[in-house]
């Protein structure tokens, strides 16, 4: 059973991905400071989609519970069909472009194994984090039966533990691919998959969950310790992404807990985390000064216009966060190849290359959604 506002988190993140590769891609676009400021947050948006894969799962097994074969053969006709057209894309893309290194067959292969990482066709960045949701899928898969939640348990114990080797081995960050990285980024997964619960005990408001979800513009720029410690960042991100997700969550729950005021720990977090910014971060001083009013100035907002009525603009930002759920694991594994063809292609005219990149990404992944992968999986489903 769909939530219809956790699609509409997944379709925004999935939109805060494709404008991260547009910052990429095209420069006359990540040159104007207002762009990098928007679309500046892949590798967090990334983060959403794990915390919703796992919050998703739990539904879903909930819902209607699968035993490992039937999880794990549901998520393959889920995935595969648009993945492997994907990732035949994104090779053609490579061959019409000569300057691009084609991949080897192993890459590709294991690609389409979905065991493929950032550096295993270039022209499809996104693929290494299907990597990752399927090992967290296997893993998941391991756990279903009697004694689950024992077995989950001692999943995020051992996930802990990896995580600390990981983060006590250095250049793990360097390496196509760590399987330290990915136990411990199963954490995340878990995390998400455990706020279902959460949410039964706890809720938030809507106006400090969003402030608590924005001070991840900030957490995002402060650089701890180097590349090695991103995940450090992706953690905390994690716990500020949850307020909203439990909020959400609450939404469709006729039983919904009182929602608990957290703003005053919120400022409290945010001054601390403005010092940090200053003090660790490697962005120029102006960027620094936006990142920190950012959430001050929603908090301002939000009291100056208390009383002005934006069900329309809601009622419209709902409707477009819809549509974009409904796309978005197309829109997200496909939107890459596209870009990175046609930012080539228009290098002269990068403007008209985006706009005719966005007028071929948007109505082909609505077709995929709609009408591809519904008739493959009335195929497959009866063999």
């Amino acid at each position: 059973m769909k939530n219809p506002y956790l699609e509409v988190i997944r379709g925004f993140a999935a939109l805060e991905v494709f404008m991260a590769h547009v910052l990429m891609f095209f420069p006359v676009i990540s040159s104007k400071p207002i762009f990098k400021l928007v679309g500046g947050y892949g590798h967090e948006a990334v983060i959403v989609f794990f915390m919703l894969s796992g919050i998703v799962i739990y539904i879903s097994q909930s819902y209607k519970p699968k035993n490992k074969k039937e999880f794990i053969l549901n998520r393959f006709k889920r995935i595969v069909p648009i993945y492997w057209l994907a990732i035949l894309i994104s090779l053609l893309a490579m061959y019409l472009i000569a300057q691009s290194e084609f991949p080897s067959i192993e890459k590709i292969f294991t690609s389409f194994l979905l065991l493929g990482n950032a550096h295993s066709i270039v022209s499809n960045g996104p693929i290494w984090s299907l990597t990752y949701e399927m090992i967290f899928y296997y893993l998941f898969a391991l756990t279903i039966g009697i004694n689950q939640k024992n077995k989950i348990t001692i999943w995020f114990i051992a996930a802990l533990g990896f995580l600390i080797v990981y983060l006590f081995t250095p250049g793990q960050s360097q390496k196509s691919f760590s399987i330290l990285a990915v136990i411990s980024y199963s954490i995340i997964w878990l995390f998400g998959y455990k706020l279902v619960e959460i949410s039964r005990y706890i809720n938030f408001s809507f106006r400090d969950s969003i402030f608590s979800f924005l001070l991840i513009i900030i957490v995002s720029r402060i650089d701890y310790l180097g590349k090695d410690y991103v995940i450090v960042n992706d953690l905390i991100n994690s716990l500020l992404a949850a307020p909203i997700f439990i909020h959400v969550l609450n939404k469709t729950n006729n039983e919904a807990p009182a929602e608990r005021p957290i703003l005053f720990f919120l400022a409290g977090m945010y001054l601390i985390l403005i010092f940090m910014l200053f003090l660790l971060s490697n962005a120029d001083f102006n960027n620094k000064i936006i990142y920190s009013i950012v959430p001050a100035f929603y908090i301002l907002s939000y009291y100056v216009f208390i009383k002005v009525d934006f069900n329309k603009i809601n009622a419209l930002l709902i409707k477009i966060g819809m549509y974009l759920g409904v796309i978005s694991f197309s829109f997200y594994i496909l939107h890459y190849p596209f870009l990175y063809l046609f930012s080539f292609k228009f290098h002269e005219n990068q403007i008209l290359g985006l706009l005719i990149c966005v007028c071929i990404i948007f109505p082909l992944c609505f077709f995929l959604e709609k009408y591809y992968q519904p008739f493959l999986m009335r195929l497959l489903s009866k063999k």
